[in-house]
């Protein structure tokens, strides 16, 4: 059994992108895009990266896993819908789902993850599987203001439970209702599951922790506070979105983006359960 995370994928899913084909599976039910033809010569061969049929818009590839002898991925999915044919409220996107055996021909699997089954738009988060094993996203609910997760029902991912909020507690276990929630990531560490709230604009990454994914106790800022700017050569306080904590031999490797800088990565030591850095790099650069 092996999760593979999402952001750990992004940069093997670059490399391949010009080797890859879709396959569109004949079934009314999936509304998952297809690539058009003649598409314009600008457009990236890899059907991930193509805006669909008519004005849709794809976004942050998410939970991807390989479970039960396919890779899975999920990515966000936003279809363009004018004010004016509206029929109620925004309420965000979807998360398109495609599967494979060798990462070369894909599958179209039906788009199940979106707020007519989950109640709310499906932002950025993340896969892992519990400590029974069992494959769980936690992500950000567009409009909710909170994080939430939700469990694999079956082997092919089509189905999925109720979403379970995730909302830390402070040391008098009072309920903390009023902190900025986004992007989350979650892992297990020496057989506790620890979860970050990724950075936007307004606040710094913060942690916490569970060992049942259901009471969860507020640890405060995800970044040390010994996080050297000069050594790094990047401020603290600069944007961590989209984050992926994972542990690679003896250090922990932190992948993030910023708006402003792009695709990064910390690698440093998971020391009284906050991350210290010793080193940062980036994968890409802003436009």
């Amino acid at each position: 059994m092996e999760i593979v995370k999402a952001c750990t994928l992004l940069i093997l899913f670059a490399l391949i992108t010009s080797l890859c084909n879709a396959q569109q599976v004949g079934n009314a039910a999936i509304k998952a895009p297809a690539m058009p033809e003649n598409s314009p010569e600008n457009w990236l061969t890899y059907h991930l990266a193509h805006p669909g049929p008519g004005t849709a818009t794809p976004g942050d590839p998410n939970p991807a896993f390989f479970w039960k002898g396919r890779y899975h991925l999920h990515y966000i999915y936003k279809k363009r819908v004018p004010r004016r044919k509206r029929k109620g409220p925004d309420l965000g996107p979807d998360w398109a789902h495609v599967s494979s055996e060798d990462m070369v021909h894909w599958t179209w699997h039906p788009t199940v993850l979106g707020p007519k089954t989950m109640g709310h738009g499906m932002f950025s988060g993340t896969g892992f599987f519990t400590k029974e094993g069992k494959p769980g996203i936690i992500y950000h609910g567009k409009g909710s203001n909170r994080n939430w997760i939700s469990y694999a029902l079956d082997d092919s991912m089509d189905q999925w439970s109720k979403p379970e909020l995730v909302l830390p507690k402070d040391k008098d276990g009072t309920p903390i209702t009023d902190m900025p929630y986004f992007d989350p990531d979650l892992w297990i560490d020496n057989g506790i599951y620890y979860a970050v709230n990724a950075r936007s604009s307004s606040q710094a990454p913060v942690l916490m922790k569970s060992d049942n994914l259901k009471d969860w106790d507020y640890m405060g800022e995800l970044l040390h506070p010994d996080f050297d700017e000069a050594k790094l050569g990047v401020a603290k306080d600069e944007d961590i979105s989209c984050p992926n904590m994972f542990k690679l031999g003896d250090k922990w490797v932190l992948l993030c983006i910023s708006h402003r800088l792009g695709c990064r990565y910390f690698i440093g030591d998971f020391q009284d359960e906050q991350f210290l850095p010793e080193q940062h790099g980036m994968m890409n650069w802003a436009a």
